[in-house]
């Protein structure tokens, strides 16, 4: 992995372009099969990532920022290559843009709120079929999908607004997810339903509300000690 960035700082404007560049080489040996004479499979890929990223901060407790990167993850050596034959799985790198405006604030002592809009486009994203196994566990490319949502987090620290080490201190995160489909001409995955379209439905696994709420404290000596709680909203078990 290579990678080129520069900051450039104008005024109250931070911007950010960046560009990386990715090289993988797999290779997978199953040394039991053919009757204990193995079997060895070896694929590569190279992809070049670009981003850009701006930030505008009139004061020290407030910032707007936007980005404008694009996503990649290579898939898994165990998914992308045989373990019986040895050869490759039609199986593609994950690719998306993704799209981000949010803010960073402070809007008193002791309090924090940030808040980002966000979407991301996918040209294939890699999905289970279905996670519970058996029939349709396979990651295959789900091909076209959109994920789009807002997520706000804030945190209050005791310690900040009246100046003591003894800080008790809350903090939550709420990611509300209305857009998670399919977008492209899509059939099901699972087994028996290949003639099924899945076009518009919502992606397997992919919740639309996820919240993170915490109560602590800590103190500048080392303690930290917080009750956390997570909430996981409902979602689909299957492309179907």
């Amino acid at each position: 992995s290579v990678f080129f960035q520069n900051r450039f700082l104008l005024r109250d404007w931070t911007i950010t372009p960046g560009v990386r560049v990715e090289h993988i080489k797999f290779q997978r040996t199953n040394r039991l099969a053919n009757g204990g004479a193995g079997v060895t499979g070896r694929t590569e890929l190279t992809e070049v990532v670009p981003g850009i990223g701006i930030s505008y901060h009139p004061t020290s407790r407030f910032t707007v920022f936007a980005g404008v990167h694009r996503g990649f993850a290579p898939p898994r050596t165990e998914d992308i290559i045989n373990n019986t034959t040895g050869g490759s799985v039609d199986l593609d790198s994950e690719l998306s843009w993704n799209y981000e405006v949010g803010m960073r604030s402070l809007p008193a002592k002791g309090f924090q709120l940030d808040a980002t809009l966000f979407r991301m486009d996918y040209e294939n994203q890699i999905v289970p079929a279905s996670l519970a196994g058996g029939v349709g566990s396979a990651f295959t490319n789900g091909g076209e999908t959109l994920h789009q949502g807002v997520e706000v987090t804030g945190r209050v620290d005791s310690g900040a607004i009246f100046s003591s080490p003894h800080n008790l201190y809350l903090r939550t995160a709420l990611t509300y997810l209305p857009i998670a489909k399919f977008t492209g001409t899509r059939f099901s995955n699972v087994s028996g339903f290949s003639n099924v379209s899945i076009s518009g439905n919502r992606l397997p696994y992919a919740p639309e509300q996820l919240l993170n709420f915490s109560l602590g404290y800590s103190h500048p000596k080392g303690v930290n000690t917080f009750l956390e709680g997570i909430y996981v909203g409902r979602q689909f078990g299957d492309d179907l």
